[in-house]
């Protein structure tokens, strides 16, 4: 396979999954309270991703790569799978301990996610969970 075939492979690999979880976080029943029922647009997952919502767009109909500035973005709100479909190596932490939890987060669903960081935070005996953030 030549080099052009694979990033486009890629892009739209990277395309359905962002499709995918746009509808998780708009209709999945683990949508935020805000979103879920709503008709969220994409400049609102766009923001909730942190990334500008013309680049979504774009990533979307598979029309630009995605920045590794903007994979890490992207990343932070739905894994590090996101690395993975654009062939970009994964910024993960030296410690193995972290990486356990990075691992076992990315395996659970969005609400899983808020579980295992109530749990952090019930651990560091903070009284607001880091899961509202």
């Amino acid at each position: 396979m030549s080099e052009r075939d694979e990033k486009k492979e890629r892009l739209d690999k990277f395309s359905d999954f962002l499709v995918q979880k746009y509808r998780e976080w708009t209709m999945g029943k683990n949508a935020p309270p805000a979103v879920k029922g709503s008709i969220a647009s994409q400049a609102d997952f766009a923001l909730y991703l942190g990334i500008d919502p013309t680049a979504l767009s774009y990533f979307i109909n598979g029309r630009r790569y995605c920045s590794e500035e903007s994979a890490t973005k992207i990343a932070n709100r739905l894994g590090s799978r996101v690395y993975d479909l654009l062939g970009y190596n994964r910024k993960l932490p030296d410690d193995p301990i972290l990486r356990k939890i990075m691992d076992e987060a990315e395996d659970a669903d969005q609400q899983g996610r808020r579980e295992i960081l109530d749990l952090i935070a019930a651990r560091k005996g903070k009284k607001e969970t880091i899961a509202s953030a």
